[in-house]
């Protein structure tokens, strides 16, 4: 095979993600707010839609609608799959309690890269809307199993 020939055939195949994970079985994805200091309290916020990009570029969209404490966690079961980026999507602003504040994290959706069973963001910009807050910035911890 000529080099020429090897690249169209790479082409075709399509690029590779450095963000991707094959999820068999039936897996779970759950994900909760926390920081390192492990300080919050509660937190309030309408999680709209569950978005699971698949890394052929196909969405599977899981329609939620409920009001969740991000602090406690949420979990839900999706399709096994060759996934990329998982978007968790908002209908109200993000509310976190802590001992002696409240924040806000007023973003309209978060995407998480996929490469494996946990992955980390950083929620920011956050809002201090009452008390003094200092440390690290919240972090939305998601998992697969």
């Amino acid at each position: 095979m000529s080099f020429r020939s090897l690249l169209v055939v790479m082409g075709l195949i399509g690029p590779l993600s450095a963000n991707a994970a094959v999820y068999n079985g039936n897996p779970v994805l759950s994900f909760h707010v926390t920081r390192p200091e492990n300080d919050f309290v509660a937190g309030d916020v309408v999680l709209h839609q569950l978005r699971m990009r698949k890394c052929n570029n196909q969405t599977v969209t899981y329609t939620i609608d409920e009001d969740i404490d991000p602090v406690d966690g949420w979990s839900k079961s999706i399709a096994a799959g060759d996934y990329c980026t998982a978007t968790l999507v908002w209908d109200t602003v993000m509310e976190i309690d802590g001992p002696s504040y409240v924040l806000e994290y007023d973003a309209a959706s978060t995407a998480v890269p996929l490469s494996g069973q946990s992955q980390t963001v950083v929620l920011s910009p956050i809002d201090v809307v009452s008390g003094t807050f200092s440390g690290n910035l919240p972090r939305l911890v998601l998992t697969i199993q």
